[in-house]
C-alpha cells in the first residue's frame, strides 16, 4: 500500500504543520514544488501554504513525492506510516515565525524579478497584438488583458520594494 493511501488531506496537513517551520515548508516548496512556491503571495501564514500545498499533490498525484520530500528533509522527525494513520486533525496553528531568513528573502526576490520579468513580456506582447488587431471585439478582449497585466505588475514591483526595504 503506498503512503499516499494511507494519508488523507487532514492528516497530510497536520503531518506538515508538525513537521515544518513555515521558512522550511517555504524552501520545500522553492525546490520541490516551485509551481506551488510561485503562487505563494506576501502575507500567506503558514496554514495557507499547507493547504496550497496538498491541494497542488493531491490534485495532480503527487502525494507520494510529497510524503517522500518529507522524509528527506526531516527523516529523523517523519513518523512512520502507522504514526501517520493515526494523526488526528486540529485546528489551524497560528504561525509564530520570525521574519524570513536572507536566503529566503533572496529566493523570493529572485522569483518575483522572474514573475515580473514574464509580465512585461506578456504585457509587450499584448500591446503589439493590440496594435495589429482589427476586430472590435478582440481589441476589447485585449484591453483587459493589458489593464489585468498592469495591476499584475503593479503588485509584483510592490512585492519587491517591499522586500528590498525590509
Amino acid at each position: 500500500m503506498t503512503d499516499s493511501a494511507l494519508a488523507n488531506e487532514p492528516n497530510i496537513r497536520e503531518l506538515l504543520n508538525k513537521t515544518f517551520t513555515e521558512e522550511a515548508l517555504t524552501i520545500l516548496c522553492f525546490d520541490h514544488f516551485l509551481a506551488v512556491y510561485r503562487r505563494f503571495v506576501a502575507g500567506m501564514n503558514k496554514q495557507q501554504k499547507i493547504r496550497r500545498l496538498v491541494t497542488y499533490c493531491e490534485g495532480r498525484g503527487q502525494v507520494d513525492a510529497l510524503l517522500s520530500q518529507v522524509r528527506a528533509y526531516r527523516p529523523a522527525e517523519s513518523p512512520s506510516a502507522e504514526e501517520r494513520r493515526s494523526v488526528k486533525p486540529t485546528q489551524p496553528v497560528p504561525d509564530t515565525a520570525s521574519a524570513p531568513s536572507p536566503r529566503l528573502t533572496q529566493l523570493k526576490l529572485e522569483a518575483l524579478e522572474e514573475t515580473l520579468e514574464t509580465l512585461v513580456k506578456q504585457y509587450k506582447a499584448a500591446n503589439q497584438q493590440l496594435r495589429s488587431t482589427l476586430s472590435a471585439v478582440d481589441k476589447v478582449t485585449i484591453q483587459q488583458q493589458i489593464a489585468d497585466l498592469e495591476q499584475q505588475m503593479q503588485a509584483v514591483e510592490a512585492e519587491i520594494n517591499q522586500l528590498r526595504t525590509s
